[in-house]
């Protein structure tokens, strides 16, 4: 199997400060960010209890879990609060204006 590249969303619409997008992969979501004038994509979920990131609270360079605030940071998916419980990360590239991440074929 090889790893796959899909299209998220404009890097435009994604450069604002609230800006996010979810992608489905093999029964989960990773999150889509830009920051830092970079694309970032982590899982969409805290390896705590499980609780969607996208409910949180995003400051920059980071979100929070709705559920016990476990902080991540959004580029490298280290947890801030917790270390070694950490996120999953994708590669993720500009191709034409159009921000794309790199999934693993489920």
């Amino acid at each position: 199997m090889s790893d796959v590249w899909v299209r998220v969303a404009s890097f435009a619409s994604l450069s604002h400060p609230d800006a996010l997008a979810c992608v489905p992969h093999a029964g989960a979501e990773v999150l889509v960010v830009v920051e830092g004038g970079r694309p970032c994509a982590v899982d969409n979920v805290c390896p705590h209890l499980g609780a969607p990131l996208t409910a949180g609270y995003r400051r920059k360079g980071w979100i929070e879990c709705p559920m016990h605030s476990w902080r991540f940071d959004l580029a490298t998916g280290r947890s801030l609060s917790h270390p070694g419980a950490d996120l999953r990360t994708y590669p993720t590239r500009v191709v034409d204006g159009i921000v794309e991440i790199e999934l693993p074929e489920p």
